[in-house]
C-alpha cells in the first residue's frame, strides 16, 4: 500500500487521520508522513490499516478497485500531458 492509496482508503472509511492513528495504534504525525510518502508503509501497519478498514465494512477487493483507478487516473493524466 502507497501513500496516496493510504489517504484515499481513509478518506472514503470515514476516518481521520488522528481517528485512523487511535485505532492502529500510531500517531497522527505517522498517518501524514506515510500519506506523504515520507515513510514507507511498513507490513504490519498495513495490516492494522486493512484491518480497521474493514471494520468500516470496506473490503479488501474494494482496495484494490480503488488502486486500480488510482493507477489508471494517473497513466491518463501523463499520456494527457504528453
Amino acid at each position: 500500500m502507497n501513500g496516496k492509496l493510504l489517504k484515499q482508503v481513509r478518506i472514503i472509511a470515514g476516518f481521520s487521520q488522528t481517528e485512523l492513528a487511535e485505532k492502529i495504534g500510531c500517531t497522527q504525525a505517522l498517518i501524514a508522513y506515510m500519506e506523504s510518502g515520507r515513510t514507507k508503509v511498513q507490513p504490519l501497519t498495513e495490516q492494522r490499516i486493512l484491518q480497521a478498514i474493514s471494520d468500516k465494512g470496506i473490503r479488501q477487493e474494494e482496495l484494490f478497485l480503488i488502486s486500480s483507478v488510482l493507477k489508471a487516473s494517473k497513466s491518463n493524466i501523463t499520456a494527457a500531458i504528453k
